[in-house]
């Protein structure tokens, strides 16, 4: 059910999660349902609500691949017992499992033997060894041993992917955006060419027309910027007093200011190419 996956699972994976793992606690929860009393894995202990079994799963997989949410019932389909979500999990190893007690996995599949998946708290400075033991005892049993570095890099490494795509979809509509504006600014000026040639007449010169049309132009631009910051902030405003906003300011502040200095240069570009040529020309065809 996780990222690695573009489709909506039909069934997922149900992992138990056993009563030494509730004690211990641990991994961060982004939300939960109800008083979890300082441990939210105690939640996994409640009774099944109208036949919905308490379960636990990662937020991001919870929101974007089940389209459901903390509170809210999932039917895992099949054989398989109706969950109700109690708990999801910010950035964890279990972005394409869903978990629930091991008292209740044995009730969904009773012809469990034993358990199949582990998680080891090895020490750090061994954790090399610790797999190569485990895979060396167990390798004929087809055991896979895997850090939870290398679990979260896979999710991590597809996120990034996605990320990169919007940027570069970006890029493409900040260059369209600059032709078009460059363009914009041809066109009004050559419709204008008339006047600009007059005030030539008059005693105005190239610079300051330049100017004239940079200014004109470039507050059009920052007006733009500041509406359209304006307006999705306030779009994105139930998020950001969220406890789960996590926003990059300044990396948001360097794509805008880009984004500003890439339109005044395209001002600056059409202004000097505004008041290029004969305008006296465009004078005497008025």
């Amino acid at each position: 059910i996780s990222c690695l996956n573009v489709a909506r699972p039909a069934l997922p994976r149900l992992l138990g999660v056993t009563d030494a793992l509730i004690e211990r606690g641990g991994f961060s929860f982004a939300g939960t349902e109800g008083d979890a009393g300082g441990n939210p894995w105690t939640l996994l202990r409640e009774d099944a609500d109208g036949g919905a079994l308490p379960a636990v799963t990662d937020a991001a997989s919870l929101t974007w691949q089940l389209h459901s949410a903390v509170g809210e019932t999932y039917d895992a389909g099949g054989d398989r017992s109706l969950l109700r979500f109690v708990g999801a999990l910010q950035g964890s190893i279990f972005q394409s499992e869903i978990l629930i007690h091991a008292d209740a996995l044995r009730e969904v599949y009773p012809e469990i033997a034993g358990p199949s998946y582990f998680l080891i708290d090895a020490p750090e400075d061994r954790e090399e060894q610790v797999a190569e033991a485990l895979r060396a005892a167990l390798g004929e049993m087809g055991v896979q041993v895997r850090s939870t570095r290398e679990v979260l890099s896979r999710y991590i490494t597809v996120q990034n992917t996605y990320l990169t795509m919007f940027l570069a979809l970006g890029g493409l509509g900040l260059l369209l955006g600059t032709i078009g504006l460059v363009a914009v600014i041809l066109r009004s000026a050559f419709e204008r060419r008339g006047e600009f040639a007059l005030m030539l007449a008059t005693g105005f010169t190239r610079e300051n027309l330049t100017w004239l049309v940079l200014v004109e132009n470039a507050g059009l631009l920052i007006a733009g910027m500041v509406a359209g910051t304006l307006t999705a902030l306030i779009a994105v405003a139930p998020h950001l007093a969220s406890e789960q906003a996590n926003v990059n300011w300044s990396s948001l502040a360097v794509v805008l200011a880009a984004v500003v200095v890439v339109g005044l240069a395209a001002c600056a570009a059409g202004a000097r190419a505004t008041v290029r040529g004969n305008l006296i020309e465009a004078l005497r065809t008025e």
